[in-house]
Order: C-alpha cells, then structure tokens, then sequence
C-alpha cells in the first residue's frame, strides 16, 4: 500500500510539472504570435521584438529550470 502513495504522490508531481512546463510554452508561444503582429508594420523596430523575446525565453528557461 506505500507503494501506491509514493506512485501517486509521483504522479501529482509530474502531472503538476508538466502542466506548469505546458503552460510557460504556450505563454512563450503566444507572445511571440502577439509580439510578431505587434511589430510586423515595424520593420526598423524588430531589434526591440527580439530583445523581449530573449527575455522571455530566458525568463520561461529559468523558470523550467527551477521547477525541475
């Protein structure tokens, strides 16, 4: 019957971690959609799209990083 705890217990920590892992992709995803039309009439302005995007990468990368 421990085993089943522990098993269980595991379970809710993956399936909590992936859903968190999941969810940060789709928010990098969906910033980068928005900040892609934001900035698609901007041509001399792409350079400031890019530095945000690496910011969010770099956020969401450390946040996956912490989280595992």
């Amino acid at each position: 019957m421990l085993d089943q705890e522990n098993l269980l217990g595991d379970l809710m920590v993956f399936g909590l971690s992936t859903g968190v892992l999941v969810g940060l992709s789709l928010l990098v995803f969906g910033m980068h959609r928005r900040l892609l039309a934001l900035y698609s009439d901007k041509p001399g302005q792409q350079h400031y799209r890019q530095l945000i995007m690496v910011c969010v990468y770099l956020f969401a990368g450390i946040l996956a990083i912490i989280l595992m």
